[in-house]
């Protein structure tokens, strides 16, 4: 079993100022669906790559954790 973690950092503070709300939804949104992908297909990749993932984010910046066996991280991470 693979975990890892990948965090990003957004701008500085005078960038960010009265973001926060949108900021703090961006994990919410990416695990929702995309114009390529739905919800569901999104889930049934992740089942496919026997991977656990979350993201949370807030106005400083996101946070990717993820679980998977060694075989299925590459798939994962592109």
């Amino acid at each position: 079993i693979v975990h890892g973690t990948i965090s990003l950092h957004f701008g500085n503070s005078r960038v960010l100022a009265g973001r926060n709300a949108a900021a703090e939804a961006l994990g919410e949104l990416l695990m929702a669906g995309t114009k390529s992908r739905g919800k569901d297909e999104i889930r049934e990749e992740l089942d496919r790559l026997r991977a656990d993932l979350s993201i949370s984010s807030s106005v400083r910046g996101m946070t990717i954790d993820f679980r998977t066996k060694r075989q299925y991280l590459v798939p994962l991470l592109t």
